[in-house]
């Protein structure tokens, strides 16, 4: 801007005060900078951004230098020097040191004033607070490190879980810990030591970046030493040293030692309140709390696998003696559920053992018992359909099953006779008298019943009953029933403790998804969602429904590409990013390709597809329009009278590209009429149970004029009849929306 330019140009006095008064009103303040005088002058709303009252601001170069953060001083000078050298104008954002303390953030925009010369002979310009947008932005930035973060953390963990998984033995365990386990950043070395009961030392089990001198030194470490790593093990604590000297104060018996790094870490390896060993991890640099806690949550699952792989190593010794243990762990291996493997046990207890055989299942202290029965044929009768009656389970007793719970002793009766199986009937709590016959009619002749222990806890019980006319027990069964009970306790916890991950991700899938759909005036609205199988990962696929202004609503349904946490995390991002875009009054390209950038961006390495559709009731004559756009993913349906369709034009994929592409269509949606939302796994399927969209659309046409319900209903039928729940590879949303009016 060149000065000396005429009244006229500038306007009158009167239209500056008007314009400085507006600027005012608007909490932007002013400035003026003259570099010859090195005057600088602030109108009162710029002091009262930096804090300051009317006046008090010194008006020189220095004292605006003063109000800036250090941290930004040098930048900001850099950026108003270029500003004059190429005499254009500038913006920078900067915070604010106010004379009390406070730090507040301000939008700064300059231009440079020339001469006539076109010499630059000063500045002019105007700032505004944005400290409520800076904090909501960094807010935002924190949150999703935080997630990201979070996820990546989650995804190693269930690494090392996979492969724990896997490990059939001690050797197993230690290869994943030494090759697999991701250690600290800027980590060193890392080592794994394990109790040896038989000597109570700590020996090195393996290791890798060790000096060998350091390895010789601490291959066997007495527990109760003064060392990190006993230390961590006896006291079932994580224990952390940042540097040498600090090591050295707390350890003295390090002074000397070998080392490759300043800090370490020594991880307990902790089941319930027993250490099994202890793993350590050399580093430098700081360390992140979120680290350690990965590293604590790693070491409980190796933990539960050593104990595992134990005792499944003294399953296997057993097995060699006994043939049919084999069938146990087989029944181990391909049982579906907690209640399937303990079906498929007592199942495989029965006949080899006895007649009938009970396993007693108690999740956790107070909750519900169940139980499961087994029984070879049983002549006579009558029996009750479900036999599990006739033992049901009494916590709270004092004899029998519950007191072999409540004690941890096994209880053997070689020689049930009559008279105790009577005085058992008696005290059982039945009071049908067909019951209590039923018990004494079953000629038991002997029972074993010992507890079923997971981790040292008693979590339930395992009842093997012979019948007259078989050979009864002997102390021989005994030791057979405590080694099947020895070896299932951890199957069955660790599978029930799967299903209630299985339960936690599909109860985690669906808080990505909105709690409740808004009721839409006119319109029946129904969204469903279907996790995949057995699967315990989190899925894809998404869908929302909200408002966007009067006689407004936005609809979004999409699928992240893959399952666990990072396309849950991918699914989330495009869901509320989406959300966002709406509500900031975006059309439908503009909403999408937010999307994009943000998927694009999240450093996941995935894409997802998405429909956005918006819905526009009009109150004048109760129309409804629908306004599409589609980004790679299956186009919806339209269900009319005459004709089913699909709705839309395809467009490209989000996450991929920088520059997508996207067609918007609009559609009447009449009376009567349906228009189905679907992602792909419900046509995406191998083999015979896929479906075209030509089949899709048939399928729906049986349903016009139906509700949204109907609709849901007749595709989830349509699915399980192709493929099991079980069986099912993707997770499945599905909206549905039907104008509800009336032709008529």
């Amino acid at each position: 801007m060149t000065i000396g330019q005429s009244a006229d140009a500038h306007g009158s006095e009167a239209e500056r005060d008007g314009l400085r008064a507006a600027l005012a009103a608007a909490g932007t303040g002013t400035w003026r900078w003259n570099a010859a005088t090195g005057l600088v002058r602030w109108d009162p709303t710029l002091e009262a951004l930096c804090g300051l009252e009317p006046g008090q601001f010194g008006a020189t170069y220095e004292a605006w230098l003063a109000t800036l953060h250090p941290d930004e001083r040098a930048g900001i000078l850099a950026l108003v020097q270029e500003a004059l050298d190429n005499r254009s104008a500038y913006r920078f954002e900067h915070r604010t040191i106010w004379p009390d303390g406070t730090v507040r953030w301000l939008e700064c925009r300059g231009e440079v004033l020339t001469d006539a010369g076109g010499d630059a002979v000063g500045t002019v310009g105007c700032a505004v607070d944005i400290t409520a947008r800076k904090i909501a932005e960094l807010e935002q930035t924190a949150m999703l490190e935080e997630v990201q973060g979070a996820a990546e953390r989650l995804t190693r963990l269930q690494t090392i879980s996979q492969q724990l998984t896997a490990a059939l033995s001690v050797d197993d365990v230690i290869a994943v810990v030494i090759r697999t386990l991701d250690p600290p950043e800027r980590a060193t070395a890392r080592a794994l030591w394990l109790l040896d009961e038989a000597t109570n030392q700590l020996h090195l089990a393996d290791h890798a970046g060790m000096k060998l001198e350091a390895a010789d030194v601490f291959q066997r470490i007495e527990v109760d030493a003064d060392l990190p790593g006993a230390v961590a093990f006896r006291e079932r604590r994580t224990v952390i040293s940042p540097s040498q000297a600090d090591s050295v104060e707390r350890f003295p018996l390090l002074d000397g030692a070998p080392r490759t790094s300043d800090g370490f870490i020594a991880v307990p390896l902790v089941i319930e309140t027993f250490a099994l060993g202890v793993i350590a991890f050399g580093y430098n640099g700081p360390l992140d709390e979120r680290e350690v806690s990965f590293l604590e949550a790693a070491a409980g699952n190796i933990a539960e696998t050593l104990q595992r792989v134990r005792l499944a190593d003294a399953l296997q010794r057993r097995s060699e003696e006994i043939a049919f243990f084999a069938d146990i762990a087989r029944a181990a291996i391909v049982a579906t559920d907690h209640r399937d493997l303990m079906q498929r046990i007592a199942g495989t207890v029965v006949p080899q053992l006895g007649d009938i055989c009970l396993i007693h299942f108690v999740p956790e202290p107070g909750s519900v018992p169940e139980t499961v029965i087994a029984h070879s044929d049983l002549p006579g009768g009558p029996w009750p359909d479900d036999l599990t009656n006739l033992f049901a389970l009494d916590p709270t007793a004092q004899h029998g099953i519950a007191r072999v719970m409540q004690t941890g002793e096994p209880e053997f009766i070689p020689d049930l006779t009559p008279d105790i199986v009577a005085a058992a009937a008696s005290r059982s709590g039945h009071h049908d008298p067909d019951i209590r016959r039923a018990l004494v009619g079953l000629n038991l002749s002997s029972a074993i019943t010992v507890p079923v222990v997971s981790e040292k806890q008693i979590i339930g019980a395992l009842q093997v009953l012979a019948r007259q006319g078989g050979p009864r027990h002997s102390e021989r069964d005994v030791d057979l029933v405590q080694g099947v009970a020895s070896g299932i306790g951890d199957a069955i916890a660790s599978r029930w403790l799967t299903d209630q991950h299985r339960h936690i991700s599909t109860t985690l899938q669906r808080a990505f998804l909105p709690p409740a759909l808004p009721a839409i005036p006119g319109l029946d609205v129904v969204a469903a969602y279907w996790p995949a199988g057995a699967a315990s990962e989190v899925g894809g696929d998404f869908y929302d429904v909200f408002a966007i202004g009067e006689d407004r609503w936005a609809i979004l349904i999409g699928d992240a590409c893959g399952t666990g946490p990072d396309a849950a995390a991918t699914a989330a991002i495009a869901r509320h990013t989406a959300r966002a875009a709406a509500r900031h009054g975006l059309g439908h390209h503009e909403v999408l390709e937010w999307v994009n950038q943000a998927v694009k961006y999240s450093d996941r390495n995935l894409f997802c597809t998405a429909c956005y559709a918006t819905i526009h009731i009009r109150p004048a004559d109760n129309s409804i329009d629908l306004d599409i756009g589609t980004a790679g993913h299956p186009l919806p349906i339209n269900v009319g009278a005459d004709a089913v369709s699909s709705l839309g034009a395809p467009g490209t994929l989000l996450g991929v590209f920088d520059d997508p592409t996207f067609a918007v269509s609009r559609h009447r949606l009449d009376a009567g009429n349906a228009v189905v939302f679907y992602t792909d796994g419900i046509t995406d399927l191998p083999g015979p149970a896929g479906r075209t969209e030509h089949d899709l659309q048939n399928l729906l046409a049986q349903q016009h004029a139906r509700s949204a319900h109907d609709y849901i209903a007749l595709l989830k039928r349509d699915l399980d009849e192709r493929v099991s729940n079980t069986y099912r590879a993707d997770d499945v949303a599905v909206l549905v929306i039907v104008n509800r009016s009336t032709s008529e």
